[in-house]
């Protein structure tokens, strides 16, 4: 079989109905790119402000302040803890003299 070559023949320039002059985009997809271009710049503008906000040095630090913190809040717990223990034998020391003045007074 030999080979067919196909052979395109253009049209003349009035009888092709749409020329690359004539073609418009419809408003529909001019807004749509608009939207997507605001969408855009949008999300850049975003992701510069966050990203400025998080390179602050208070931001950088706020790491070591918050383990810090952490730490004094847990050393205040184990305070608060033993505290709470001397308390209750305070307390418990405190009901067993009573008693013991009580049964002296009553006898």
């Amino acid at each position: 079989m030999a080979p067919t070559s196909h052979r395109y023949s253009p049209l003349p320039r009035d009888e092709n109905p749409k020329t690359l002059e004539d073609r418009k985009l419809p408003v529909r997809v001019w807004i749509l790119l608009g939207l997507l271009v605001l969408l855009v710049v949008g999300l850049s503008v975003a992701t510069g402000v966050l990203a400025a906000k998080f390179n602050r040095p208070a931001c950088k630090d706020g790491l070591p302040a918050e383990q810090e913190c952490r730490n004094i809040t847990h050393l205040l717990e184990q305070e608060l803890t033993q505290a709470q223990e001397v308390l209750r034998g305070t307390e418990a020391q405190a009901a067993t003299c009573n008693q013991t003045v009580g049964s002296h007074c009553h006898s």
